[in-house]
């Protein structure tokens, strides 16, 4: 492996320009192979963001055509710097902030963009890269393993490495969270590949050249590069120990400015993040508070009008580490990556020991700040990530039920009136005839159904983010378990219906007329569907109800596709139309373990023959949480405890539009 100086150029995209500060959203550089031949590993671009932060943003590099005679750089030469560096997936994204006194490079950015031609302008990094010759699908590739020591990253007119100028920040987002902008440490070890275009108006024309590693004479390249790599494993020891602590964004941008491009022993480091510590302590302690009784503590539920928005920050923090896709928060959102660092920033239990620092947390100015605030935040994240996962699962059943929204526990009663026959003649000066009607009611009963869950301290102080991920995507695959199970055992079951018979009675002949016993085929499909046409109201009539699904095992899938999907009719000999193409839509049924019976259903806009009812229309489980920190297993198992809780109940209202078929 050799030592490079190495010059990557990144294109500029286009941009809003409408922002009245000089703040620039960039993507500085992107994992896998360039327009100029090198492949950038995972770990260069943590090199890359890691460095970043308050580098220098020159105009043009350095005209010295030879790298190791380097001349320092003139003062009228930089237009910028760079800030909040982040690694979000393949890429190092970052902000530029051009200075007032470089109006003309924001002037020229601005009309770049208008006239659709952003890319004559770019981003060069100007580095010192370890790289190594490797073949890559049969071809020799030089891939850029670290990036020890990044001098700059200037702006040119040429880009090569797939990074993009994104979009000039607006005014509000200057003012966001320092914790939301902090270097994401990601754990992926292999490079990923550009796609083809990336960096398609790029030039092929950067020079890679080998350099002396250091600015004075005789030092050695081997020499220059452990010098660097020495201050990179410190910064990244900044970055991660800024990450655990509960100090203010300020004090960390302090802490920053000290530390950066320096080399230190780790007890230096610990000493001056205690002295921020006790001095954040001394301020924010009792002596500087409100003397005596002072105003009555308020008590600021989650979520609640009128939250804090530290409260909600936390929220949506939790969200975004649990994978909640579209977290949406007026505060800024804490970029959290572990679940470990979410507690101590919650709670400022530095230690992880339970013992609670108000002075520390994010949320202190809620002026309540215990275990209940980490875990209503936890269980509302959870929750939003459960209502996701649940999402996704199967819930065919929608389709034929009709949803209804119930107020309490008591038996649900559905009144169906009985139906009218033909209305009479009358002649004239005749009276009307009165027409007698009924009418039956079909009852059902909701029941509540629930469990447990429970996250322990150790799961917390183990850093165990997977196994707390884990609990929501569990419980909703439970819940559609839950909830299919019950829908469809309202099938298989074969409840009794308020004529006092069943819904798929025995006696099809004299009753129901519901039920047949042909194996499933062309004819068989057509009888059902034939005998549901037939159907009538309580008046005789005939309603003329054409089913639209159909249920199935998933022994029985692939006939039902061959039958309702092929042009012609399956197993005819003359080529005939098949009359049932597109007639149903079949729906596979886990739970129907019967691999040769299978049922007919209506659309419930023509007739409602099923009714599931949730309590207070909550149609996904609900996440309740024991907020009392001094009892329960809170206290004494050093664990949370969230109750799941999900109530609901159904039946059956009509049988006309289901058909059974039960194949001996």
């Amino acid at each position: 492996m050799k030592s490079e100086e190495l010059t990557v150029l990144v294109p500029l995209q286009e941009a809003q320009v409408d922002a009245p500060q000089r703040d620039v959203a960039v993507t500085v550089l992107r994992a896998g192979l360039s327009r100029n031949g090198r492949h950038f590993t995972r770990q260069a671009l943590r090199d890359v963001a890691a460095q970043l932060d308050g580098l220098h943003a020159f105009a043009d590099h350095p005209a010295s055509p030879d790298p190791g005679s380097r001349q320092p750089r003139s003062v009228r030469d930089v237009v910028g710097f760079y800030r909040e560096p982040r690694l979000e997936g393949d890429r190092v994204r970052a902000t530029l902030h051009i200075f007032a006194s470089a109006d003309w490079l924001w002037s020229l950015v601005q009309e770049a963009v208008a006239m659709g031609r952003p890319d004559v302008l770019g981003l060069s990094i100007d580095s010192l890269a370890a790289v190594r010759a490797r073949q890559q699908h049969g071809k020799p590739t030089h891939v850029v393993e670290r990036i020890p020591v990044l001098r700059s990253c200037d702006v040119v007119t040429r880009a090569a490495a797939g990074g993009a100028f994104e979009h000039v920040l607006a005014a509000d987002d200057a003012t966001r969270s320092n914790k939301e902008k902090l270097l994401e440490t990601e754990q992926l070890t292999n490079p990923v590949q550009d796609s083809p275009d990336s960096g398609q108006n790029a030039a092929n024309e950067t020079e890679i050249e080998e350099v002396a590693m250091g600015d004075t004479a005789g030092t050695t390249n081997e020499s220059r590069l452990a010098e660097a790599e020495a201050k990179l494993a410190c910064m990244t020891a900044l970055h991660e120990r800024l990450d655990t602590v509960a100090l203010p964004a300020a004090i960390k941008r302090k802490l920053r400015r000290r530390f950066a491009g320096e080399t230190f022993a780790a007890e230096v480091l610990e000493q001056a993040v205690q002295e921020e510590v006790e001095t954040v302590r001394a301020l924010t302690g009792p002596a500087n508070g409100v003397q005596g009784l002072g105003a009555e503590k308020a008590r600021i539920s989650l979520g609640a009008a009128g939250a804090d928005r530290g409260l909600a920050a936390a929220e949506a923090g939790l969200a975004r580490l649990l994978g909640v896709r579209d977290v949406a928060s007026d505060s800024p959102v804490p970029a959290w990556s572990s679940i470990r660092e979410a507690y101590v920033q919650i709670t400022g239990d530095t230690e992880v020991r339970g013992a609670m620092n108000p002075e520390l947390s994010l949320v202190r100015e809620a002026n309540e700040v215990t275990t209940s605030v980490l875990n209503h935040a936890l269980a509302n994240a959870i929750t939003k990530r459960l209502v996701q996962d649940y999402a996704a699962q199967p819930q065919d059943w929608k389709k034929f039920c009709a949803i209804r929204s119930i107020r309490d526990y008591k038996p649900q009663y559905r009144v169906l009136l009985h139906d009218f026959g033909a209305l009479d003649s009358v002649n004239e000066n005749a009276a009307y005839t009165n027409l007698a009607w009924d009418d039956t009611r079909e009852t059902y009963t909701p029941a509540k159904r629930g469990n447990l869950v429970v996250v322990t301290r150790e799961a917390i102080l183990n850093d165990d983010l997977e196994a707390v991920r884990r609990i929501p995507a569990k419980l909703a695959v439970a819940a559609a378990t839950t909830i299919n199970e019950f829908v469809y055992g309202l099938f298989t079951d074969n409840p009794q219906l308020a004529d006092s018979s069943t819904v798929f009675d025995a006696d099809s002949q004299t009753t129901h007329q519901n039920r047949g016993t042909d194996a499933l085929a062309a004819s068989a499909l057509q009888a059902a569907i034939t005998a549901m046409m037939k159907q009538t109201n309580s008046a005789g009539k005939r309603l003329g109800i054409r089913p639209r699904y159909l249920l199935l095992p998933p022994d029985l899938y692939w006939t039902a596709v061959t039958l309702l999907n092929s042009t012609l009719l399956p197993g005819s000999q003359n080529n005939d139309a098949n009359p049932l193409q597109g007639m149903l839509e079949p729906i596979v049924v886990p739970q129907f373990t019967d691999a040769k019976d299978y049922y007919l259903m209506a659309d419930p806009a023509q007739i409602e023959c099923l009714e599931v009812g949730f309590i207070n229309g909550q149609e996904t489980p609900e996440l309740l949480v024991q907020d009392n920190p001094t009892a329960g297993s809170v206290f004494t198992n050093d664990a949370i405890s969230y109750k799941v809780r999900w109530e609901f109940g159904g039946g059956w209202l009509d049988y006309r539009g289901a058909y059974w078929a039960e194949v001996a």
